[in-house]
């Protein structure tokens, strides 16, 4: 290796620990940067070899083997899918530590919430342009205004389908709380292209709501448009053209009266 290579990968490589240095605390959220993967690991293996590089002048103190390993983990981390599809974490980031939180606010300030909404962020990063992402997720993203700019990124890619779940879409668990949305997105900016919407709420089952689903009953469909000209961009797929017009041309009621 040339000087300006080993130059280049020691400051690639200490960058690289750097960012790594609360993996463990960030998990598959954490973003890692697009470095020279294959001189970086020409760079570690040259030190291996005792050739031109010592680890300890360079301050790296941690071992060659070890080295590789984080940097095959880097590079899948840093990595684009064609298909991204994953059940994520429900919390509340302010329920996590101190660095967690301090590190979704910095990386995440349109999802912070909650980590499942992060996770819809960080997903939409690991998928190529025209790529898939599917999920499964709490459904208050679709609504609350602390979603709202969320909802704004979202409107740049395509929503293919979504299975809007609601409550007791799962026998093992019981309660009103973990109230559920399923969904495709595709990297692809298309605002007139027209999703399918299948609502099943109001079965209290789930079976009742396979069968639904399967009957082909309460199918809704809906462009990213159409959802963009209510004020606060609600996912209200099911709005009917007239409740969208309404917005369109009205005056807010508050302009007659607080």
């Amino acid at each position: 290796m040339d000087d300006l290579e080993v130059n280049t990968a020691r400051v690639q490589l200490e960058g690289l620990l750097d960012t790594l240095r609360d993996a463990k605390e960030y998990g598959s959220i954490l973003k890692v940067e697009n470095y020279n993967w294959e001189l970086l690991r020409r760079f570690v293996s040259a030190a291996d070899a005792g050739t031109q590089i010592s680890m300890d002048s360079n301050g790296l103190e941690v071992t060659v083997e070890q080295l590789l390993s984080l940097i095959d983990i880097a590079e899948t981390m840093e990595r684009k899918y064609d298909v991204v599809v994953t059940n994520p974490p429900y919390m509340a980031v302010s329920n996590g530590g101190a660095r967690l939180n301090d590190y979704v606010k910095k990386n995440y300030p349109d999802s912070k919430a909650d980590l499942f909404a992060v996770f819809i962020e960080r997903c939409r990063q690991m998928t190529v342009n025209n790529g898939f992402q599917a999920m499964i997720t709490q459904h208050s993203w679709m609504f609350l205004s602390v979603f709202e700019n969320l909802r704004r990124k979202l409107l740049s890619v395509s929503t293919v389908n979504m299975v809007h779940l609601g409550a007791h879409a799962f026998e093992e668990i019981g309660g009103e709380v973990v109230q559920t949305t399923s969904f495709i997105l595709r990297g692809y900016k298309n605002f007139d292209y027209v999703g399918v919407y299948c609502r099943l709420v109001e079965p209290v089952s789930q079976y009742a709501k396979e069968e639904m689903f399967q009957s082909g009953e309460n199918r809704f469909f809906s462009s990213n448009k159409k959802m963009s000209d209510i004020p606060g961009i609600p996912f209200a797929y099911w709005a009917s053209p007239n409740t969208i017009s309404a917005y369109k041309i009205g005056q807010p009621m508050a302009k007659y009266a607080p």
